[in-house]
């Protein structure tokens, strides 16, 4: 899959899907120790952890680096746990592989807990 591939070896992709049109996301944290407490969901990646580097600051011992990390895409937000004995949950389920994100979902790792918001936007 030439696609994969090129994600793999790190090479740009075009404009076109560095930020899919139409959508807009946001996370607001409800609860919990993060750095933040909004935070628009404007890349095509958005990583969760405890570096500072992460886009979504999270605090806590067994929060891995990064903890989950959210694909805008053309159909959508998805959220996939990537590291840390702290799974994370989306209405109080853990999550094993990517999940679609819907509005008002509840996510939920450790101590923090984000409520997760999105709307179609005109083009």
């Amino acid at each position: 899959n030439p696609k994969a591939r090129q994600e793999l070896l790190g090479r740009p992709r075009p404009a076109s899907e560095e930020k899919p049109s139409g959508l807009a996301g946001s996370i607001t944290v409800i609860a919990g120790g993060v750095h933040q407490e909004h935070i628009a969901l404007t890349k095509r990646t958005t990583t969760a952890g405890k570096s500072h580097t992460a886009d979504i600051r999270l605090r806590g011992f067994l929060v891995g680096n990064p903890a989950f990390i959210i694909n805008k895409r053309p159909e959508g937000f998805f959220i996939t746990h990537a590291n840390g004995k702290r799974m994370t949950r989306v209405n109080g389920e853990m999550i094993g592989g990517q999940h679609a994100l819907q509005d008002g979902d509840i996510i939920t790792i450790g101590a923090t807990k984000m409520q997760f918001s999105s709307q179609q936007q005109p083009d």
